[in-house]
């Protein structure tokens, strides 16, 4: 994927998961970096600019969808989707190039909080939006009830 010579005609490239009947994570951060790595692998450069990949997986992958007025940057008028990101870690100390740490080094585990329009969805790491105890909770009595009854009629 030569991404310069793709934005030196026109054609903007987006990135994102297609969701978790396949990945399973819908992990953007895993989805800059293996993007990041197909493209030096198929350009043979290693040097693949981190910023264009960032702009695949915002502005740029907004406009492929045709949402680039709606989303994708932070500009006045347009919905306020952001991730805050916890800084203060190790493997993302020092800073010295934002992009190239966005894309290489920082994850979903680094994420502090979410805005989705505007709305405090996760604060301090935790959903604003349900209580995620109850919800496993929940999951595990279901799985279990489900695997009991698949065992009760496999035995009848």
């Amino acid at each position: 994927m030569d991404w310069e010579r793709w934005r030196a005609d026109g054609i903007r490239l987006g990135i994102g998961t297609d969701g978790c009947a396949s990945s399973n994570d819908l992990d953007m951060w895993q989805v800059m970096r293996q993007a990041t790595h197909l493209a030096a692998l198929t350009s043979g450069r290693p040097d693949v600019d981190a910023t264009a990949v960032l702009r695949a997986a915002t502005i740029d992958g907004a406009a492929a969808l045709g949402l680039d007025g709606l989303l994708g940057s932070i500009e006045v008028g347009k919905r306020a989707d952001l991730v805050l990101l916890d800084l203060e870690q190790p493997h993302l100390t020092p800073v010295h190039d934002v992009a190239a740490l966005l894309v290489h080094a920082a994850g979903r585990g680094d994420v502090s909080h979410v805005l989705v329009d505007g709305r405090i969805v996760v604060s301090e790491r935790r959903s604003t939006l349900l209580d995620t105890r109850h919800l496993l909770e929940r999951c595990r009595t279901r799985a279990r009830d489900a695997a009991a009854a698949a065992l009760a009629a496999q035995e009848a």
